[in-house]
């Protein structure tokens, strides 16, 4: 059986269970543009099996938590941030990995959440900047569902797609293990250092 975080006044008690989990790890800051996923938790209100868990610290969450709060987001939970060794645990509960970047950014930026999530089993779902590498790889490798620039309608369509049907999901997090093996592993390291010295 997945592993159960043991935090103090842990909000998720009771919350994830016979749902389907969204989960966001990692900084909350301007950089991540993270209003847009209070959104979606706010407009998949009405679907009472899905749940959004944000876990992690930045300079935002205080104004996440109380924008949540104003909104009456019974289907978000934040949680402080918990120890490395813990967060396999955590997803290993959990159905759906979330990345946001703000699209203002005008670089290329994979966070290495992906890499968390990837290696979880969870498909992504993301929205990102325009002109983003991040976009053609989560598309090309079917890993996950990936919006890029300001589109709600899009964001909760996937949202929803993900939300209804676990085939997908499966299928997504099938490549998604495969692609980290493949890109992520120690051996790829290797020969990516060793390419490099040619």
């Amino acid at each position: 059986a997945p592993a159960t975080v043991v935090v103090e006044d842990d909000p998720t008690q009771g919350f994830l269970d016979g749902r389907t989990v969204f989960a966001y790890t990692g900084n909350m800051g301007p950089a991540q543009g993270m209003d847009c996923l209070l959104t979606l938790a706010e407009r998949m209100q009405d679907r009472p099996e899905a749940a959004f868990l944000f876990v992690g610290r930045g300079a935002d969450v205080p104004r996440l938590r109380t924008l949540a709060d104003a909104k009456g987001l019974r289907n978000a939970r934040f949680l402080d941030e918990i120890e490395a060794h813990r967060i396999p645990g955590l997803l290993a509960r959990c159905h759906v990995g979330l990345i946001a970047l703000d699209p203002r950014h005008t670089t290329h930026n994979i966070p290495g959440k992906l890499l968390t999530y990837l290696h979880a089993g969870l498909p992504v779902l993301a929205r990102i900047n325009p002109g983003n590498d991040l976009e053609a790889l989560i598309r090309d490798e079917g890993i996950g569902r990936v919006v890029a620039g300001e589109d709600d309608e899009s964001l909760l369509a996937m949202a929803t797609a993900l939300l209804d049907d676990p085939t997908l999901r499966t299928g997504m997090a099938g490549r998604g293990r495969a692609l980290a093996g493949r890109m992520f592993s120690p051996a790829a390291a290797v020969e990516q250092v060793v390419a490099g010295l040619h």
